[in-house]
């Protein structure tokens, strides 16, 4: 059986599989650079199923972008930062197919600039904080490596740094765009910018409007005014006044703009005629701020004079010549001008001279024939208006006794003021001489020249006691029961006096206590005062009877005493007898001095009214007002003479009598002095402004009242009042402020439209009960204005720094005391450095001062800047004293801040300007030798001995800088000469050829460079120093003198072994004026180490360290004359004046001795 076969056929499914697939990238990579990106596929069985598609998705966004059968690698580039999913796709040859993505990371590879600027708004002057933290990197290994800062937005990089922040001030308003530049550190390097606007505009005070004026214009004129006085005070940062409006009926309406616009008569021809017309002017700064100001205008139609004054109306018998009063006339129109005349009847025996009705020459009256003599006096205006008025003369026995004397008492020349009688030092008291000297006679002196011009025959000459001061009597007879005011005026142009005592009563009773106690309250009948020729106390001259005020020509004060009714005398005819008795009570003088009397019958006396206006008052007295050292006051008052000139003296009431302690008064409320004058308008009215006292005279009282006195010169007419002030207190006072410095130099304000003055202290404000502050001790004073007074551009001056900055009080255990109510104080201390005159650096060196037990330290203070001392302190026993420069340590004080509350914010000392200016340009050995070679050559034509020669040809020169004020040294031993770089700061004036007269050696172009050379030259040929300060050897440089060469016999030495000499440049050379001399820049080289004779072994001045830090020989001189000229630079010129007086009177008590 045959087996069959059997076949099985079956069918194989192949299942394909898609490939595996991956995505990768070479990133990160940089905006606007290509990336590629990888596709990696392989098959799952090993076998790839070809051909495969690659598909690339850039943006994620599920379609695909790019397609490739033969690559599996694209590239694409991205222009913006950022992270990007790039989506794959790979499919095979049976259309299967898998995906996959990449991120892909792109950066910006560059820096972005981002800042912050605050605060913004900011004010002038004020720190701005710029932050760059905000600005970032696009690359994280990548950074910002410099800052760049233009600040203002001129395209000029003001400041670049490595770190984030800065700083800067912007000194003047307006909007800047601030721009910030940042650099990276790639290769090469990228930069990016930003900016911010920056608004400089907070801080901004309004303008102050000035309008001039009161204006004065006649009929069918023309009215210019001027408001260019008007100001802003944020002049220094950039704003300004920008519009000036004039409102010429202040209605509101302002018909005229400009600074100095002309207003035509037409436009004024409908205003009011002979009144005050009030005239507003508004001024607009570059912010639209304003401020109004008014003043007035008076179109002057002329009127007649109203009424003619003839004081006093009477004459002395037998007295050729004879003056019989002042002419004085009554005006509506204010400033008209008269012309006076005698009409008699037909009485030509008198003449109108100078104001003053007399006799003619040679001419005199009998009072047996003509008893009264009645006369008429016409006063024609300048329009050719008249007034006539009757006047009934008196002809008095000179023994006749009268209720009004005026004398004047006088000195070698028997010179007398006129409308006065002349008493000479001989004129004693008699039956045929109503007034008089009784007992011992006065001295007498004479001040300047009286043949000059000008030469005032009242103040410049007088009487006084001997120099012992024993008591000397005067003696008048006056009309009996009437009470008396009776001015004593004393002073003196050249000498201080103080502890002067004056004594007046009724002779019918009983003499006051010669010789009272000083510490106690004085009776009426006495009054004790001191007057400072050299200077007035507060450095505020006082007014006088009509005259003006000076510094330089000495402080005057009217003394008054009020008598009661004078008794009858033994004659019982009428007739009384005043006393007048004056003597020195010690002191520095030891006289007492009289320069003029007045004597007036209290019913002769014409009374004014007095109101407060603001804050407003009425009556007397006035309501209660804080006693805050700073506040104004303004005060009205009606029923004066048109025009005339009135004193107002403020003062408080003390048993002494008048007056006592001074508030300061003004007329227009700026800070002036006391005893201020003004004059009264065309209607008798009149205004000023007090300031308040800083403390009470009893600082134990909570209130005291203080007497406000307006009269007419010596007393013709007067109003009081009596102004109660309050203690000050945390409340309701402001800070007590001072302002140290020299009598000349101006004095710090303050407020928000600087209305406010800090008090001034100079050396001679000496403390008195009565001030209530003041020194202690002598001080001297330094004033380091840059004020060229010599006729250079006011451009170029360089007075930019704060009053309070540029000036200082100065020396060595001083004691400031200021009167306060006891409590607990805040105080700062001011100590400013400032550069002389805007050039020479001083360093100060540390000082030490003491408030109770406490010492606070301050050290060196560089030049140019400010420190600061501020402390709590405890006031017991009603005052605070700060003792200063403990340890004899130089001290300087510019400044004091004193409150009860909290300090003053602001600290004008470095508010207000820049106290350094650039230093001078510097010199080198070539234009030495220029200098030298003309220098030698100069010498060789005045002719030379051989060793002369020989000694000129071997000079040794170099240039360094000498510190100080030196200009040059010359070593004799050495045969060198060293000339300072840059003369003292000054600078050097290097033109050729000699100076002339006007220039001197030191001009606005620098000193002399050839002068100096000359100077230290004429040392090493055996040349010593001169006493003539115009000759060239002269050991201190005069700005007024030429380099002229040595003459005259001791010119050459006959031993050439000097030691080194110098040159010096003095602080007296830069004197604003020659009348500053008593109170000058403080002359002491700008070295505490220069020690006086005392302080130095071997008479020669101590080794300097001067600025490079090289010690130099000051000056080594072996003649103690030499030695005593080369230090007067140092001191201060006070200091050398005091020694001058010693001297005098020593000389003066060894000849009266």
């Amino acid at each position: 059986l045959a087996m069959s076969e059997s076949v099985y056929r079956g069918v194989v499914t192949v299942t394909n599989l898609p490939p595996a697939v991956s995505a990768t990238n070479d990133g990160p990579v940089d905006a606007g650079t290509s990336v590629n990106v990888t596709i990696t596929a392989t098959d799952p069985a090993g076998v790839l199923d070809e051909p495969l598609v690659y598909e690339w998705d850039w943006n994620g966004d599920g379609t695909y972008d790019a397609l490739s059968t033969t690559s599996h690698v694209a590239s694409h580039t991205y222009d913006v930062a950022g992270e990007y999913t790039v989506g794959v796709q790979v499919t095979d040859h049976d259309g299967d197919w898998a995906t996959d993505s990449t991120t892909v990371t792109v950066y910006l590879n560059e820096p972005e600039a981002a800042f912050t600027a605050a605060p913004n708004p900011c004010a002038c002057n004020a720190t701005v904080t710029f932050d760059a933290s905000t600005s970032t990197h696009g690359r994280p290994d990548r950074a910002i490596v410099q800052y760049e800062w233009d600040f203002d937005g001129d395209g000029t990089y003001d400041r670049t740094s490595t770190t984030r922040t800065t700083t800067y001030a912007y000194p003047t308003f307006g909007t800047y765009n601030a721009t910030l530049q940042v650099t990276d550190n790639n290769d090469p390097a990228k930069t990016d910018t930003a900016t911010v606007a920056i608004s400089v505009s907070l801080g901004n005070l309004p303008p102050v409007a000035r309008p001039g004026g009161p204006y004065l214009i006649q009929e069918n004129q023309n009215l210019p005014l001027d408001g260019s006085a008007s100001s802003d005070p944020n002049a220094a940062c950039g704003d300004r006044v920008v519009s000036y409006e004039w409102d010429l009926r202040n209605d509101g309406t302002f018909e005229y703009t400009g600074a100095t616009p002309t207003v035509p008569w037409t436009d004024l021809s409908g205003l009011p005629r002979n009144v005050d017309i009030p005239l507003a002017l508004r001024v607009t700064d570059e912010f639209g701020l304003t401020h109004t100001a008014t003043t007035t205008l008076n179109i002057r139609a002329n009127r007649a004079p109203t009424d003619i004054v003839l004081s006093p109306n009477w004459v002395l018998e037998n007295t050729p010549g004879a003056i019989v009063g002042n002419v004085t006339v009554t005006d509506p129109d204010l400033g008209d001008t008269h012309t006076l005349a005698v009409l008699a009847p037909e009485d030509a025996r008198f003449e109108i001279v100078g104001g003053q009705l007399k006799l003619k020459a040679g001419v005199s009256l009998d009072r047996a024939t003509e008893p009264i003599v009645t006369l008429q006096i016409t006063a024609t205006d300048a329009g050719g208006l008249s007034y006539t008025e009757e006047f009934t003369i008196a002809v008095l026995d000179p023994s006749a006794a009268a209720d009004t004397w005026q004398f004047d008492f006088n000195g070698f020349h028997g010179r007398t003021a006129l409308g006065y009688l002349g008493v000479s030092p001989w004129q004693e008291k008699s039956a045929e001489s109503p007034y008089g000297w009784v007992g011992p006679l006065p001295w007498y002196f004479e001040r300047y020249d009286s043949s000059n011009p000008g030469w005032d025959p009242l103040r410049y000459d007088g009487q006084s006691t001997n120099t012992s001061g024993e008591p000397v009597t005067f003696a008048v007879d006056v009309l009996a029961g009437k009470a008396y005011e009776v001015m004593i005026l004393t002073g003196d142009p050249s000498w201080n006096h103080d502890l002067q005592q004056f004594q007046v009563w009724d002779a019918s009773q009983t003499a006051p206590l010669e010789l009272p106690d000083l510490t106690q309250p004085l009776s009426a009948d006495t009054q004790v005062v001191g007057v400072w020729g050299a200077a007035a106390p507060d450095s505020t001259p006082s007014t006088w009877g009509g005259g003006t005020p000076s510094v330089s020509t000495g402080f005057y004060r009217w003394i008054r005493f009020t008598t009661g009714a004078i008794g009858d005398g033994s004659e019982a005819d009428g007739v009384g007898t005043l006393l007048m008795k004056m003597l020195d009570r010690g002191g520095g003088n030891r006289t007492t001095v009289i320069l003029a009397m007045s004597v007036r019958a209290v019913d002769r006396v014409a009374p004014l009214t007095l109101v407060r206006a603001q804050p407003a008052a009425s009556g007397s007295p006035f309501s209660s007002l804080a006693a805050d050292g700073a506040t104004a006051d303004q005060y009205t008052g009606a029923g004066a003479a048109p025009g005339s000139v009135l004193t107002v003296t403020v003062s408080a009431n003390v048993p002494a009598g008048w007056p006592s302690q001074y508030a300061k008064v003004t007329v227009d409320g700026d800070w002036p002095t006391f005893g201020t004058q003004v004059q009264a308008k065309a209607d008798g009215t009149f205004e000023f402004w007090v300031q308040r006292p800083a403390t009470l005279t009893d600082t134990s009282l909570k209130e005291e009242d203080w007497t406000i006195t307006v009269e007419e010169l010596t007393g013709l007419a007067r109003a009081t009042a009596v102004q109660p002030y309050k203690a000050p207190n945390a409340e309701d006072s402001a800070a007590l402020r001072f302002d140290f410095g020299a009598t000349t130099s101006p004095v710090q304000k303050y407020g928000e439209s600087l209305e406010k003055s800090f008090l001034q202290v100079v050396p001679q404000t000496i403390y008195s009960a009565t001030r209530g502050y003041g020194w202690q001790t002598r001080v001297a004073a330094g004033d380091r204005r840059d004020n060229y007074t010599s006729g250079y551009p006011e451009s170029e001056t360089h007075n930019t720094a704060s009053p309070l900055r540029t000036d200082f009080n100065s020396g060595r255990n001083a004691k400031f005391r200021v009167d306060l109510p006891d409590g607990l104080y805040n105080v700062r201390l001011y100590h400013s450095n400032p550069l002389y005159f805007g050039r020479v650096p001083y360093t100060n060196q540390p000082f030490q001062l003491q408030v109770g037990s406490t010492v606070y330290s301050v050290g060196a203070i560089p030049p140019g800047q400010t420190a600061f001392t501020e402390f709590s302190t405890t006031v017991s026993g009603g005052n605070l004293q700060i003792l200063f420069g403990v340890n004899s340590t130089v001290f300087m004080i510019a400044g004091i801040d004193i409150s009860a509350g909290g300090l003053p914010a602001d600290k004008p000392l470095v508010a207000t300007g820049d106290p350094q200016d650039a230093g001078a340009a510097t010199i080198g050995l070539a234009e030495l030798q220029a200098a030298a070679a003309e220098a030698a050559a100069r010498w060789t034509a005045a002719g030379l001995t051989a060793p002369q020669a020989a000694t000129l040809a071997d000079v040794q020169y170099a240039v360094a800088d000498l510190g100080g004020t030196y200009l040059g040294l010359a070593n004799p031993a050495a045969n060198t000469v060293r000339i300072d770089d840059d003369a003292a700061m000054i600078g050097w004036s290097r033109v050729a050829g000699p100076l002339s007269l006007d220039d001197g050696p030191i001009t606005k172009d620098g000193v002399s460079l050839l002068t100096v050379v000359m100077h230290e030259l004429g040392h090493l040929l055996g040349h010593e120093h001169s006493d003539d300060p115009n000759d060239l050897m002269a050991p201190v440089l005069s700005a007024g003198r030429i380099g002229g060469l040595p003459t005259g016999p001791g010119r050459v030495q006959a031993e050439w072994g000097l030691g080194a000499s110098s040159l010096l440049l003095p602080a007296s050379s830069f004197l604003p004026d020659p009348l500053s001399r008593l109170d000058a820049a403080f002359a002491d080289l700008g070295r505490a180490e220069v020690s006086d004779e005392a302080d130095s072994d071997d008479g020669a001045w101590p080794r300097l360290v001067s600025q490079d830090g090289d010690e130099l020989p000051a000056a080594t001189v072996r003649s103690a004359e030499e030695i005593a000229q080369a230090k007067v630079p140092r001191r201060s010129r006070m200091e050398q004046f005091e020694r001058e007086l010693d001297e005098w009177f020593a000389e003066f008590a060894a000849v009266t001795d």
